[in-house]
């Protein structure tokens, strides 16, 4: 966690990495938040025409992105980037969030505040705000943690409620033993490590079950929890309205099957503590779900399970409830390209079409493969030097 020196106001400490020596992270961002061991090297990849470079200095230059996020701290003040729960707003907070619940935006510092209008956007803190929900037990699934930073998030009144740490990172491994040490910093929080069957796979599960004393919140979202992911990074969120708690195991479900997803995703784990989780929201009313949930779990899946998860679960609930025959002249959306947004790229097939384009956008193109037997075109945005690329 940054942090400021007594002697020195005008540079602040950045967190060391917690690979250590053998990060092989290549997005650039990572270099901008994390300090690194002297004489380890940027990989190739990450290298481009950002004046950032890895430090062994713990403490940032006057140029850095830190020094620059502490100026626009000082300027906007801590909330003032968001106007989620703050000022004229805090009476609206029911219809805002707690009822009509959906997609969000996070908030980002440094930019127009228009663009950070309540109506679309919210941060971290306002998740967990009190006026949410009287916060029980928490548990936040995630590929990198800041523990520190995560605490301070939570309201000063819910920092001693049980908060579970579902990680990836193996015992051990560098980020592992890192992970680790922070929290031994807490007493209330326990870790999580998710097996990973597949020797170069990773936890990128994003996702919160947040349970209070009368229901409970589902959030899925697209950041790290750290803190350049929440406060200088344009990330989404869908925020669940609040699931009530029966007496009943068998409480309503949705028609969209969310909570029955939700819970087979949960198991897929193997882990004792989550089975334990998955049997208790059954008893949560979750009827008001309008949403399907999509869930990824590592290993092979056949038969039955073929289309229970992953990109082929996607392709069944398009195929279910999407129709060519919904389109019209005066809205063609069957020309429309089909556009995908990505921070960094794993391995993808020896050529475009042997994944790419080939399964994945056949995937995406339901129900364009049906009658209409043609793939869309496929627009990819980078997250890196605002790239953009086109595959048809």
């Amino acid at each position: 966690m940054s942090s400021r020196t007594s002697d020195t106001p005008d540079i602040i400490e950045l967190p060391h990495c917690p690979y250590g020596s053998s990060c092989y992270r290549l997005n650039s961002q990572h270099f901008m938040d994390y300090v690194h061991p002297e004489g380890h090297k940027r990989p190739a990849a990450a290298v481009d025409s950002d004046p950032v470079e890895a430090s062994s200095n713990s403490k940032a230059s006057p140029r850095s992105p830190g020094r620059q996020a502490k100026k626009l701290k000082r300027s906007l003040g801590d909330d003032s980037s968001s106007s989620f729960l703050s000022g004229k707003n805090d009476s609206n907070l029911s219809a805002n969030l707690c009822e009509s619940i959906g997609l969000y935006l996070t908030t980002a510092r440094g930019i127009d505040a228009h663009f950070n209008d309540a109506a679309w956007t919210c941060d971290f803190k306002k998740i967990l705000a009190p006026e949410m929900g009287n916060l029980q037990t928490s548990v936040q699934f995630n590929y990198m943690f800041d523990i520190p930073w995560i605490m301070e998030q939570y309201p000063e009144e819910f920092r001693t409620k049980p908060l579970m740490i579902v990680h990836g990172d193996r015992s051990a491994s560098a980020g592992g033993q890192a992970l680790r040490q922070e929290a031994l910093l807490f007493p209330n929080i326990t870790l999580a490590q998710a097996p990973l069957p597949i020797a170069y796979g990773t936890h990128h599960t994003k996702m919160m079950l947040l349970s209070y004393d009368v229901g409970m919140r589902v959030v899925i979202h697209t950041s790290n929890l750290i803190p350049g992911d929440w406060h200088m990074k344009t990330q989404g969120m869908w925020i669940s309205p609040l699931f009530l708690k029966t007496d009943s195991p068998t409480a309503p479900d949705s028609e969209t099957h969310f909570k029955a997803d939700l819970i087979e995703y949960l198991r897929t784990y193997n882990m004792s503590t989550l089975t334990k989780l998955s049997d208790s929201i059954r008893h949560y009313d979750m009827s008001c779900a309008r949403v399907c949930l999509v869930a990824s779990s590592p290993g092979r899946h056949t038969g039955p399970t073929k289309t229970q998860f992953g990109h082929l679960k996607l392709r069944s609930l398009l195929a279910k409830h999407c129709s060519t025959t919904d389109s019209t002249d005066q809205e063609p959306w069957h020309e429309w390209p089909v556009i995908g947004q990505f921070s960094s790229i794993g391995s993808l097939g020896p050529t475009a079409d042997s994944w790419l384009t080939g399964e994945l956008l056949e995937t995406l193109s339901t129900p364009l493969t049906g009658p209409l037997g043609r793939r869309a075109p496929l627009n990819l945005v980078s997250s890196s030097r605002f790239a953009s690329y086109s595959l048809t």
